[in-house]
């Protein structure tokens, strides 16, 4: 624009000097813009040294968390927290391992990075650390319960495995709830002209997602191994209650009466501390395998009484 005006008669007439102006101010322009850049560069140093920075943070704060709820994990008992007159379903160690996430939430909303690029490199790592962080807080608890279950009675494990699945189901609402924690949606407007929808889908949901996954099999296992030491204990009961059954002073009702106690007890206290749809798979494959045990030992009875 500087150059057309300068083309101009009614300009020309104004300078009398006898250089070229237009020429003049090209050198300027190219000079100035090369000296922008630079300075522009300069500016954007510091923030290189931010963003490294920031991720030193993160990473210190991730590996104090680890090793919270580390030690978190080695020193739960696996007993229902008890916070007043209302009972918890889940055990001090999930409590302590949310607490310990929680700043990392606290940290990125104090951040507002401007940038919005690095802004979803750094949620990136972060959803992947807070993603890592619940997945191996299962498998040491798995550990735990396992080592807790060596020294305990076998009604104590079976309580014991049932506070691991509540433990699992909480940390499963704990990712559930990530996106808003870490605010996702307001990233993706920030991001929609730098990051395409598919490449944030492809990185922070499917995190999240395998995560769930891992979890959601956690969980499948930790029922499946209740579900075993339950069918064990019904077929001791069913067993015993066919040896009373032959003695000629027990009734049918008196003979199953301990198989009963024991069922009502352990379904109680089940109802009463897994969460309802746990509760509800378990009872299916239970029913069907008490079912099962019963039809086997009729079946051996009469065998028996045939033979006889």
């Amino acid at each position: 624009i500087l150059v057309q005006i300068c083309k101009t008669q009614a300009f020309q007439k104004l300078n009398p000097a006898h250089f070229e102006l237009h020429d003049e101010i090209n050198d300027a322009i190219q000079t100035g813009t090369e000296e922008w850049f630079t300075i522009k560069k300069g500016l954007h140093q510091p923030m290189t040294k931010d963003l490294k920075e920031i991720g030193s943070a993160l990473f210190k704060l991730i590996t104090e968390s680890v090793c919270q709820w580390e030690r978190a994990v080695q020193v739960d008992q696996l007993q229902p927290l008890q916070i007043g007159a209302v009972p918890i379903k889940h055990s001090s160690s999930a409590v302590d391992s949310v607490a310990c996430i929680q700043p990392i939430y606290q940290l990125w909303d104090q951040l507002s990075w401007p940038d919005p690029e690095e802004a979803f490199m750094l949620m990136v790592k972060t959803t992947e650390d807070v993603c890592k962080i619940v997945v191996n807080y299962s498998h040491l608890l798995k550990q735990r319960v396992r080592v807790l279950s060596e020294n305990s009675d076998h009604g104590s494990a079976i309580n014991m495995l049932c506070v691991v699945v509540n433990d699992l189901e909480h940390m499963r609402s704990v990712l559930e709830k990530l996106p808003v924690q870490l605010k996702w949606e307001g990233l993706r407007e920030r991001t929609q002209n730098v990051i395409g929808q598919s490449q944030f889908e492809n990185t922070l949901h499917s995190q999240k997602h395998q995560a769930l996954s891992t979890l959601s099999r956690e969980i499948k296992s930790a029922l499946a191994t209740l579900g075993r030491k339950l069918y064990t204990d019904i077929e001791i009961h069913v067993r015993s209650m066919s040896t009373r059954r032959r003695i000629p002073s027990k009734s049918t009702e008196d003979a199953a009466a301990p198989l009963m106690r024991y069922l009502e007890q352990e379904l109680e206290y089940m109802n009463e501390n897994l969460v309802q749809e746990n509760f509800n798979s378990l009872l299916t494959p239970l029913w069907e395998n008490s079912v099962k045990i019963l039809h086997q030992m009729f079946n051996q009875h009469s065998q028996q009484e045939g033979l006889m």
